[in-house]
């Protein structure tokens, strides 16, 4: 607040009513999971959306949708595989760098 205030003296009289902070979901490559668990029939997975699920939940029900009924996805999704990342080791690649978000 102290930096606003600098840029913005206005909001010297003003006054934080609430404030929120906690974790979001994420991958290591920023992108979100939806794809089949083919170790459990019948489970899909639909995650990591950093935040962004609310907005973009419209398309992706209908993608959803789409694989529960065994149609093909009526938008792309094979950039969000579930194993995209299986035979990588991401725990200790700087490939998956992220700077701050939000």
């Amino acid at each position: 607040m102290y930096q606003s205030i600098e840029v913005i003296p206005e909001l010297k009289n003003c006054s934080i009513k609430s404030f929120w902070g906690g974790l979001i979901d994420l991958t290591p490559d920023a992108l979100p999971v939806i794809d089949y668990v083919s170790e459990c029939e019948g489970l899909i997975v639909a995650s990591g959306f950093s935040g962004h699920g609310f907005g973009i939940a419209p398309a992706i029900s209908g993608i959803i949708s789409d694989l529960i009924l065994n149609k093909k996805p009526r938008l792309p999704i094979n950039s969000f595989t579930l194993h995209r990342f299986q035979n990588q080791n991401i725990l200790n690649s700087d490939k998956y760098d992220l700077t701050l978000h939000g």
